[in-house]
């Protein structure tokens, strides 16, 4: 196989790695700590009956009423910068009933703490910029309808 140089100003995003991935991880950080705090109200227990365990910002995890699950943090360079992806993931079985973990949705962040639904959408917030009843919550209701999903099992 053969490979092409890479292009100057894409491999100039390594320059500002450190800067960028902590800023993702710092919005990663409030982002889990808000859906902590919803999942823990009485409307979204009542109706959702979801957990999370924020306690390593790389991989939250779930407990929803649709099995196990989780929303890995990964970071990557894309064209000229760095950004942030949470890959939400539901553990289900192969065919020889074997755990295995299913990918279903993800969203991204961006190092100046914008949160986009899905791979391609549009910015639907910003961190700074939270409605913690409609923006925080629709994200996480997202997070649990893809998980809940069945045309993906």
């Amino acid at each position: 196989m053969k490979y092409n140089a890479f292009p100057t100003q894409e491999v100039q995003a390594i320059q500002r790695s450190v800067e960028h991935t902590t800023a993702i991880r710092k919005t990663a950080t409030d982002l889990a700590a808000r859906l902590h705090t919803l999942f823990e109200q009485r409307h979204p227990k009542s109706k959702w009956d979801v957990e999370i365990d924020v306690s390593d910002v790389d991989c939250l995890k779930f407990k929803t009423p649709y099995g196990p699950a989780q929303a890995r943090l990964q970071l990557f360079i894309e064209g000229a910068e760095v950004n942030g992806r949470y890959l939400i993931e539901r553990q289900s079985t192969d065919s020889y009933g074997r755990p295995l973990w299913q990918e279903v949705w993800a969203f991204q962040i961006s190092p100046h703490g914008a949160i986009t639904h899905g791979d391609a959408g549009e910015c639907c917030f910003e961190d700074d910029q939270f409605d913690e009843a409609g923006k925080i919550g629709y994200l996480a209701m997202s997070i649990v309808y893809a998980i809940a999903k069945t045309d993906q099992r």
